[in-house]
């Protein structure tokens, strides 16, 4: 079975660290697939689990991926 990897979309832009995240919503985090338990800004969650970029997710863009699939 191949892994499927998706394509960003141009709705899907790095958050600035001072952007607030919620918990149970799906951001890109270094080209991952991610959902949140977090509540704070992105600094906060970069820091918390080490990612290096956040990106808002277009759930609606990628019909059939999964947490932790890629993303590029």
């Amino acid at each position: 079975m191949t892994e499927e990897i998706f394509e960003l979309t141009p709705n899907e832009v790095v958050l600035s660290d001072d952007c607030p995240i919620y918990p149970d919503y799906l951001y890109i985090c270094d080209g991952v697939f991610v959902r949140s338990n977090h509540f704070g800004t992105v600094l906060s969650f970069k820091t918390k689990l080490e990612y290096k970029e956040v990106r808002n997710c277009d759930i609606f863009a990628h019909e059939g991926a999964k947490i932790g699939d890629k993303v590029q």
